[in-house]
């Protein structure tokens, strides 16, 4: 992995297999804006299966509404998102499949 100061001066490769990014206190959802409706500090408000109100959208980790901002409640968040993905994708398919 390349890490690249933002001025594009200083560049240092780091020998990983994973990587955690910190995005800082304000959550980026700028690319659901329009998609769904965020709540008051711009989060994702989830269920607790972490869908949300868009169906096949999911969300884990500080974007949502979740009150603790943790890595490993953000972890918890993503597999159990994966899980939910999966679930609604399975569904999907059998739905699709009983009307062909």
């Amino acid at each position: 992995m390349r890490l690249e100061s933002i001025d594009g001066k200083k560049k240092v490769d780091l020998n990983v297999e994973g990587v955690f990014l910190e995005i800082g206190l304000t959550p980026n959802t700028k690319p659901l804006k329009g998609l769904i409706k965020l709540n008051s500090r711009r989060e994702v408000p989830v269920n607790k299966d972490q869908s949300t109100t868009l169906g096949g959208l999911f969300s884990a980790g500080d974007v949502t509404d979740v009150e603790e901002k943790q890595i490993s409640i953000a972890v918890g968040q993503g597999a159990l998102a994966a899980l939910t993905a999966y679930k609604f994708l399975i569904e999907k398919k059998q739905t699709n499949s009983k009307s062909d």
